[in-house]
């Protein structure tokens, strides 16, 4: 081959590595692994340098005076190994197991490719519809119930029922009386005494006397009075949560309530709580302030006392 052709081939090889980026960057999607279609494309893409050498050997040209037979050899060798993950993929599809999430094939049940030893494959059952991608993990069969692939312990058989879920991502479940979240059973709590808070504490349920955060118990928590913030801060009467740990603020629990827009107050003092931390907004006057957006002299706000102005919990100008 001359030396254009050579100089041609050399820079179409220069290029195989970053093709092989944008083919992994490919199968990161979710659901990837399950489109048969999509894999092949990827190998094909990906298998160019194959299809060249091939060509060349059997046109009998050389690369840069080497016999072509040669890089086809070492490309196909790299191929078949650095894609050998791929084609265990597309041998699992062929055989109708799913590489990602449940299938049932030939009386054995699998998550994610992996067998399910205590799974009985006859009374195997998922979530259907739309629920089976919000309670992606969640499996049963007639005496036990799957999270990821693993038998949850001390919860029955299904079926599973979807709890109270509007915007289907709380990740509660129950099999009759028996309250799940995620892998875990909650403990003390029965299906007909569990109630949830709003959309934004979704993590955060009540159940009688226990207050629970993603499935946890949070210890010595007064039920009655308790209120959620967000998805990770909480307070009852006596004292402040973030998540399941009492956490310690110069907020009084007692007066503690909502302004607005992350902004909260006691009856001395104002607090900003952006996510997990409750932040005292220092110098705020809590009897002027108020949350309002303003944009003077190109300083954006958010609050306001009588004095300053404020953005995401600091004073950032005089009024």
């Amino acid at each position: 081959m001359g030396l254009l052709g050579n100089i041609l081939v050399t820079f179409a090889l220069m290029l195989w590595p970053m093709v092989w980026i944008v083919s992994i960057m490919g199968m990161g999607g979710p659901g990837a692994s399950n489109r048969l279609d999509w894999m092949i494309q990827l190998l094909v893409y990906m298998s160019y340098p194959i299809w060249i050498f091939g060509l060349l050997s059997l046109a009998g040209k050389s690369f840069w005076g080497l016999a072509s037979g040669y890089f086809l050899i070492g490309c196909l060798a790299l191929f078949i190994t650095f894609n050998a993950g791929m084609f265990r993929n597309i041998s699992n599809l062929l055989q109708g197991i799913q590489n990602e999430g449940y299938s049932v094939v030939r009386s054995t049940a699998y998550f994610n490719a992996k067998p399910i030893v205590e799974a009985d494959a006859e009374s195997f059952d998922m979530f259907k519809g739309d629920l089976s991608y919000f309670f992606a993990y969640h499996a049963w069969d007639n005496k036990h119930t799957y999270y990821r692939g693993e038998v949850i312990e001390g919860a029955p058989g299904g079926p599973l029922e979807a709890l109270n879920d509007l915007s289907r991502s709380r990740d509660y479940v129950a099999s009759g009386e028996t309250v799940i979240y995620g892998d875990t059973v909650l403990p003390g709590c029965i299906r007909s005494k569990l109630e949830f808070f709003d959309e934004f504490q979704r993590p955060w349920a009540r159940c009688e006397g226990n207050i629970y955060h993603g499935g946890a118990l949070v210890e010595g928590a007064d039920a009655q009075s308790f209120t959620p913030l967000n998805s990770w801060v909480a307070h009852d009467r006596y004292r402040f949560y973030v998540r399941t740990e009492v956490t310690d603020t110069t907020a009084d629990s007692s007066s503690f309530r909502r302004i607005d827009n992350g902004y909260y107050r006691d009856d001395h003092r104002v607090f900003y709580l952006p996510d997990s931390q409750i932040h005292e907004v220092e110098g705020a006057d809590v009897s002027t302030f108020e949350v309002v957006m303003e944009i003077d002299e190109d300083i954006r706000s958010d609050a306001r006392d009588a004095r300053f102005r404020y953005y995401n919990g600091k004073q950032v100008a005089p009024r």
